[in-house]
C-alpha cells in the first residue's frame, strides 16, 4: 500500500474520536512525518475525548483511550 504524502515528507493521518454513545464526534487530518508524531499530535488535539483512533490510510496506527486523553 502506498503511503499518503502531504507535501514534502509529511504523511496524512486521520484522527477519529467517539462520544459516549459510540458515534464519531469529530474527525480531523493530522500531517506528520511518522506514526510517533501523529500520535503525539492526537494527544494534544483531543484531551478529554472518550476514545480516539489514528489511521494512516487503511492501517490503524493507534487507539487512544479516555484515561490517557484526560491526563
Amino acid at each position: 500500500m502506498p503511503l499518503l504524502l502531504f507535501g514534502g515528507n509529511m504523511l496524512e493521518y486521520r484522527l477519529y474520536c467517539v462520544d459516549g454513545v459510540g458515534s464519531i464526534s469529530m474527525a480531523e487530518w493530522i500531517h506528520a512525518p511518522d506514526d510517533a508524531d501523529a500520535i503525539r499530535q492526537a494527544y494534544e488535539l483531543k484531551r478529554g475525548a472518550l476514545k480516539c483512533e489514528v489511521w494512516l490510510g487503511k492501517r490503524l496506527v493507534a487507539t487512544l483511550d479516555g484515561s490517557a486523553l484526560s491526563a
